[in-house]
């Protein structure tokens, strides 16, 4: 699955070479795979058994310390003090509905400049 997945990614990006950019100007078609791709879709699924699901439904750990797994699992750091708010006013537009709230946030991990940037 790994190798397909990394497949995607070497046609939609044009490279095979490993290289570093430090820039990304993505096409729309990158654009699209990033956002909306079977990986980020699976990556995201709010599904049961699902790491998102599993992370919402965990009732011993605290809703930020869930914020802080999610931006420490994508970005290996905790999240700032802005994005935390961020993620919390996000979380609280859900009502109650925690899954949902992850599935947001982890989106947006995975989708952030940083995390495209750096994976």
């Amino acid at each position: 699955m790994k190798a397909d997945w990394m497949k995607q990614f070497v046609i939609a990006f044009g490279t095979d070479e490993g290289d570093e950019t430090t820039t990304f100007n993505g096409t729309i078609p990158q654009v699209l795979m990033m956002f909306n791709g079977d990986l980020v879709k699976k990556a995201t699924s709010p599904e049961q058994g699902s790491f998102v699901h599993q992370l919402a439904n965990n009732g011993s750990i605290k809703p930020v310390d869930k914020i802080n797994y999610l931006f420490m699992a994508g970005l290996a750091r905790g999240p700032s003090q802005n994005e935390l708010i961020a993620a919390q006013q996000l979380a609280a537009t859900h009502k109650g509905n925690g899954v949902a709230a992850m599935e947001d946030i982890w989106w947006a991990v995975l989708n952030s400049n940083e995390f495209i940037m750096n994976h």
